[in-house]
């Protein structure tokens, strides 16, 4: 996949998985259906469930730029591993404020060069609080965020087309979500977006021709193969 030039993008049609018997990751082209194996991750996260996971490539128009996985969280850690295709090796990366699980959304900024991950679980409560991280400064860390309007767990993420606002929606608290959010990354501020039709968790949103698709989930009834459509 070749991203266009002048800083550094999410890849398209990518999803990493964790294996939680072996801590191994994968990553997935969902294009070609290619699986290419990945060294494991580090021992001290083999235990690593329901994390956040997101990739992104430095943008120099070559077929050797690197690309980079940031798994972040999971099953009570605060601590973050980075991948870097251009070693093959994981490394450990600062640690969140919090242990983030149940799935907490992730998002690259790449105009801001700007990983944020918001909500998920603690371990002893549903959290609605959100951390950045500068990629071209890591030794900084992660910083507060604004925090969304509710605790969410099981929810969708998706970076709109303007490239800094992330579109968050329906999840779970412990009661079943309809309702969206939007981050401005420039701002550092959240709004109300509109709400879904009904309440899912579970589920997937991808961006697609200028719009989000939020697909299927669990209803706390049913499983759902409808799907939805968010115009910007």
């Amino acid at each position: 996949i070749n991203p266009p030039s002048g800083g550094r993008v999410l890849l398209n049609n990518v999803n990493v998985l964790a294996d939680l018997s072996s801590a191994q990751a994968r990553l997935v082209n969902a294009e070609s259906a290619l699986s290419v194996a990945l060294q494991d991750l580090s021992t001290t996260n083999a235990n690593l469930s329901s994390l956040a996971a997101l990739v992104y490539r430095t943008l120099n128009n070559t077929a050797a730029s690197p690309w980079f996985i940031y798994a972040l969280g999971g099953s009570l850690h605060n601590s973050t591993e980075v991948y870097d295709s251009s070693t093959n090796s994981w490394s450990p990366g600062p640690s969140m404020s919090t242990s983030r699980s149940y799935y907490p959304a992730a998002c690259y900024f790449p105009t801001l060069n700007r990983i944020l991950i918001c909500g998920g679980f603690s371990g002893s409560s549903y959290l609605s609080s959100c951390e950045y991280m500068d990629t071209s400064n890591i030794a900084a860390g992660f910083q507060d965020a604004a925090s969304m309007s509710m605790q969410r767990t099981y929810f969708s993420g998706s970076l709109l087309p303007d490239g800094t606002t992330l579109l968050v929606c329906g999840g779970y608290n412990p009661s079943r979500l309809s309702t969206c959010e939007k981050y401005n990354a420039l701002d550092n501020t959240w709004s109300s977006a509109a709400s879904m039709s009904a309440a899912r968790s579970y589920h997937a949103s991808v961006l697609f021709n200028n719009s989000i698709i939020i697909i299927g989930g669990w209803s706390g009834t049913n499983y759902l193969s409808s799907c939805l459509q968010y115009n910007p």
